[in-house]
């Protein structure tokens, strides 16, 4: 999720259903420390779900989130995408050029 785009799943984060989720992760991109202003539904969310790793990456300190190291990490995953439409039109096309199927990627596109 990059930015904004993690709303969508705030709702399931913190749902009682989440923590039938089997190793969920999210890689969060954020501008700056300041801008994570969900903090305490993760947190929340980590407590339903003992599972579950929240990986935060602060755009100021490391760049941007990074498709290449998220599929090297959890190359057989189904990923769910959602941020600002150029992000998820190259993490799409990145994960096709690497035989994910598409029916394993699941985006929130919006403009």
């Amino acid at each position: 999720a990059g930015g904004t785009g993690i709303t969508p799943f705030i709702s399931l984060f913190t749902d009682c259903s989440f923590k039938e989720y089997i190793n969920p992760v999210l890689y969060f991109g954020i501008r700056s420390k300041k801008y994570n202003i969900f903090e305490s539904e993760l947190e929340e969310a980590v407590k339903l779900n003992k599972n579950f790793q929240v990986k935060i990456v602060d755009q100021s300190l490391s760049g941007n989130l990074s498709i290449d190291q998220i599929f090297a990490n959890y190359p057989y995953s189904t990923y769910f995408l959602s941020g600002p439409p150029m992000m998820i039109k190259n993490f799409k096309n990145f994960l096709l050029d690497h035989e994910v199927p598409m029916s394993k990627i699941i985006s929130d596109d919006w403009e």
